[in-house]
């Protein structure tokens, strides 16, 4: 029986462990320097019956097909690929890298290479190709990461892939974006990014994590992606993202074409979209400025899904020992294969004692409850069942770089710039958590018979002006208007509660000239989930949340704020109210039969309020 040759580099390269880790699992642009070739992958399964990614590609005008098996890694430790070949003289290659610190500036790095030859030629091209040129290759490939951090260049170096930039287009769509009033500054970091980034820079691009690169607000980031949309320099889509890969299964150009649920082949699960998590807004520059190239070198690698810290292939009747070095947070493991679940808390202060996992054939045995856990114990994985199986260690928590479907469609640029990204009629999507503000203009009726309807019209206009302002400039959203009351949301309570201040900081302004007539408005806020819709061809909400927020603001005795205790307990909030006077109170609201605990935020005099006709 043929015996897998093994071949092997020791070097040691001028970079902390985790940043090379983080630049060097880049795989796709490591592979495309390092000579291999572009593949097209396609789910499916290897010849052993193992889920495995497909690759069709062609090597020196040579059809070559491969069964890619799940990569394999522990952040900052190694990373393992493993591939199965069909029709040549190798029958499978293994690439594992491993590293270490050997202090804060300095890796070892070995990288091993083992090839399965199907007979005299393949041990011969084992060691030629891929001893003598793609051994070579990648550790030129890592070197040059080295020199590049140690010049304190960008690690993201860019391969000789570049498409060519439509000088004419570009000019008359920047010449738009800049007439936006947009600081020129943002304008010429996105034209930059956009003529002199790779084809996969400019290419589902996130507002969030580019404006975090060039030393910008997030939000003004966001902005600055959302005008150059209207302009004509990007292209805006919403990636569905898997639950647990976190990888986009689907991609539509508009809300309207997102389906309730979506399916991912990877994982093999079905899942309920939701706004908060599920759907991200991407952007990529429009072919009129530029026609970007699109190959693929490789998928699934752990730059892909930074969330993973953790993933290898746990055989029948094995057991793998872990000791991570997580940071302190919430974990979760799990398999691919299996339904069950589990999370680890790492704190400094957890037990050192090993915590032990055990595959069974209907169960897992686990440690009890919610284990806290240090960040140096050993984490024990056995797999007692006949089916190799996919553990997964991830964090809980969602990155925070990408900007969600919730966060966007809360903001009132977007909603007055892409007015038709709605949901299709009949589509529900979820969100977990939404603040709502609704207010009212109190009186307003007294105030038509007191001053006339001209009159009053324009009062009840100018405080929709006032409102609109302070709603917008805090990142919020009014849904609709119903009379002289307005619905607003927003994805971050402090920023609801700030709006809310400002709307009666406004008014109270605007009611220095009323005379005897000032204007007075009611404010309730609540935080929660719901469910987004399409009413009307309008993107609105509705569901407990919603109601309970309505019931709110009939609460509120005008000139104040009244929120419940999910919006005043936000620590953002708490740090925006210190020093302002908050009264507590406890009632029951209409149509709901619960107690609620309010809170009464004063804002202005009470002298403010509409007087008695007399």
């Amino acid at each position: 029986m043929a015996q897998p040759v093994r071949l092997s580099r020791k070097l040691i390269i001028q970079m902390p462990v985790a940043a090379f880790f983080q630049a060097a699992t880049m795989t796709d642009r490591v592979e495309r320097l390092a000579g291999l070739p572009a593949a097209r992958f396609t789910m499916s399964h290897e010849p052993g019956g193992r889920s495995a990614l497909r690759a069709d590609a062609r090597l020196l005008g040579v059809p070559v097909h491969w069964y890619e098996l799940p990569f394999e890694w522990v952040e900052n430790r190694y990373w393992r690929v493993h591939r199965i070949f069909e029709g040549v003289p190798v029958r499978w290659i293994t690439i594992t890298t491993s590293l270490a610190a050997l202090d804060p500036e300095h890796t070892q790095l070995d990288l091993v290479v083992e090839v399965l030859p199907r007979n005299i030629l393949g041990r011969l091209g084992a060691v030629l190709v891929f001893g003598v040129y793609t051994l070579t290759r990648i550790v030129a490939v890592y070197r040059k990461l080295e020199s590049r951090y140690r010049a304190q260049e960008p690690t993201l170096f860019p391969p000789a892939l570049r498409s060519a930039v439509r000088a004419g287009a570009l000019e008359l769509y920047t010449r738009d974006l800049r007439a936006t009033g947009l600081p020129p500054a943002h304008i010429n970091r996105l034209v930059n990014h956009l003529t002199t980034g790779l084809d996969d820079e400019v290419k589902d691009m996130r507002p969030f994590a580019l404006a975090d690169r060039w030393g910008i607000p997030r939000l003004a980031g966001l902005r600055l992606f959302l005008y150059a949309t209207r302009a004509g320099l990007l292209d805006l889509h919403w990636d569905v993202l898997c639950p647990n890969c976190r990888v986009a299964k689907a991609t539509v150009g508009n809300l309207t074409d997102l389906a309730g649920d979506a399916h991912c082949d990877t994982c093999n699960i079905r899942y309920d979209v939701n706004f908060d998590e599920y759907v991200e807004l991407r952007f990529t520059v429009n072919s009129a400025v530029r026609e970007i190239y699109s190959a693929v070198f490789c998928i699934a690698a752990p730059y892909q899904t930074r969330h993973i810290v953790a993933q290898f292939r746990l055989a029948p009747g094995t057991t793998q020992v872990l000791v991570p070095g997580l940071a302190p947070g919430v974990y979760r493991w799990r398999t691919r294969q299996r339904p069950e679940r589990g999370h680890l808390r790492i704190t400094p202060a957890g037990a050192r004692t090993p915590q032990r996992y055990r595959f069974l054939a209907g169960a897992v045995e686990s440690p009890p409850g919610d284990p806290s856990t240090a960040p140096d114990a050993e984490l024990w994985f056995e797999n007692t069942t006949p089916e190799e199986l996919l553990v997964i260690l991830e964090k809980q928590a969602w990155a925070g770089d990408g900007v969600s479907a919730a966060q966007v469609t809360a903001i009132q640029e977007f909603r007055d710039m892409f007015s038709s990204q709605v949901l299709a009629p009949g589509i529900g999507v979820s969100l977990r958590s939404l603040t709502v503000l609704f207010s009212d203009l109190k009186d307003s009726t007294m105030l038509y018979d007191r001053v006339g309807d001209s009159s009053a019209f324009a009062r009840v206009r100018d405080h929709f002006v006032i409102m609109r302002e302070a709603i917008a400039a805090h990142n919020g959203a009014i849904v609709k208007t119903i009379g002289d009351a307005v619905m607003a949301v927003f994805s971050v309570p402090a920023d609801a509660v700030a709006a809310g201040l400002a709307i009666q900081a406004g008014i109270a302004h605007y009611n220095t000239g009323a005379g005897d007539n000032p204007l007075c408005v009611k404010l309730g806020l609540h935080r929660g989930p719901c469910i987004a819709i399409n009413a009307n061809d309008v993107l609105d909400y509705f569901g407990s949340t919603v109601n309970i927020a309505s019931r709110v603001q009939a609460t509120s005795q005008g000139a104040d704020l009244v929120l419940t205790d999910r919006v005043y307990e936000d620590p953002g909030v708490q740090e925006l109210l210190a020093g302002q006077r908050v009264d507590s109170f406890q009632t029951t609201l209409k149509g709901l039969s619960q107690l609620f605990t309010l809170y009464q935020v004063q804002t202005a005099r009470p002298a403010l309020v509409l007087a008695e006709p007399r």
